[in-house]
């Protein structure tokens, strides 16, 4: 009886080897849906999931809801409006779906933040490699409950963005295995032959928030006053309300044209005029 339960084991050990060696697992990266409010944390996710998809791997996005907002509409922004197409259009997968088939050779990866799904039952029940995605320390602690770590839910990996934090993780949890990926920097901040355009962009997660950005932009940087200011500009008064509000300046520093988060950064009106059309 012992052998043949030794012969079954051994011929599932080999099956999974088999899967991992051949690419055949899945790869699926735990996030929420923000909105379509842009998030740098969820950027950076998607991109790993682009590069693993790019390089042959199976990497999905996981989501909580089937009504994730990939595509906006006219009355709200979906998150291919802020993130782009190509990452709208990867493979993603619902839990409330119930079409999750997580096997012993997938990887399934969860923000730090939520801890509280990683100590769902259904969660811990899974037979896959369980990784922590650390990117902020702020958020570990977010949701943990006291006394509680993440090797308690069967999380022993984490994956973290420097190794100052991976060394500061393991201190919290000595006996977990930390690996640092940097974050990636994206080809728009890497010098360019291209002209550049003078743009201000102010990102922040609540509305409050940007008010108390722009009171101290105003003070170390006057332009910001001309940008919005008619009696400064001599064009127009403009109130920044949100992330990604757009002003066209031409090439002789002069004030053509604001415009607000709605209108999205590769809009007709935006390259046309760039282009001079």
């Amino acid at each position: 009886m012992s052998e043949n339960v030794n012969k079954v084991n051994e011929e599932q050990v080999n099956a999974v080897i088999e899967k991992l060696e051949s690419k055949d697992f899945g790869i699926y990266f735990f996030t929420l849906d923000t909105k379509g409010n842009p998030a740098a944390g969820v950027a950076n996710i998607y991109e790993h999931v682009k590069v693993l998809n790019e390089l042959g791997y199976k990497a999905t996005i996981l989501h909580e809801k089937i009504d994730y907002k990939k595509f906006g509409n006219e009355d709200e922004n979906g998150l291919a409006d802020w993130l782009g197409e190509e990452y709208a259009n990867l493979p993603h997968v619902s839990i409330e779906a119930g079409a999750l088939n997580i096997g012993p050779q997938d990887f399934l990866i969860i923000p730090e933040v939520f801890s509280t799904v990683m100590q769902q039952k259904e969660v811990r029940s899974l037979p896959c490699k369980k990784i922590v995605f650390s990117q902020s320390h702020e958020y570990i602690f977010e949701l943990l409950p006291l006394g509680r770590r993440w090797t308690d839910f069967g999380f022993n990996d984490v994956i973290t963005t420097s190794t100052k934090q991976g060394d500061y993780l393991k201190t919290l949890f000595p006996s977990i295995k930390s690996h640092v990926i940097p974050v990636a920097i994206s080809s728009q901040f890497k010098p360019s032959s291209k002209p550049k355009l003078p743009i201000v962009a102010i990102h922040a997660r609540n509305q409050s928030d940007v008010a108390k950005i722009t009171k101290a932009f105003y003070l170390q940087y006057p332009i910001y006053k001309w940008l919005t200011s008619k009696a400064e500009n001599g064009v127009l008064d403009a109130t920044v309300k949100w992330n990604f509000n757009k002003f066209l300046i031409d090439e002789n520093g002069n004030l053509v044209k604001y415009l607000p988060s709605s209108v999205k950064p590769m809009d007709s009106e935006i390259t046309s005029w760039i282009e001079g059309k």
